[in-house]
């Protein structure tokens, strides 16, 4: 599993054991990926996931293979949007 999602072995059983809080949303989409199953199958209990559109579904299931450069874009436009709230 480590090997097919970029991660060691001691980092996978350390998630295993519960030894890492805080786990990212690519490691999961990763994770999900490789298994072949939705990602909302690891948050089972969670409304959050009913509620979303087919938008961000199709971009937490593309941004493993997203290019940085990509992946920066993303991340500016989200900071950017948030920050007009506050």
């Amino acid at each position: 599993m480590g090997h097919k999602i970029g991660k060691s072995s001691q980092v996978i059983s350390n998630w295993e054991r519960g030894f890492t809080k805080g786990v990212s949303v690519e490691a999961v989409a990763k994770i999900a990926e490789v298994l072949q199953v939705d990602i909302r199958y690891f948050f089972p209990n969670t409304k959050f996931f009913v509620a979303m559109d087919a938008r961000l579904q199709a971009i937490i299931e593309a941004y493993p293979r997203l290019t940085e450069h990509t992946k920066e874009i993303i991340d500016n436009a989200i900071r950017k949007d948030v920050s007009q709230d506050i």
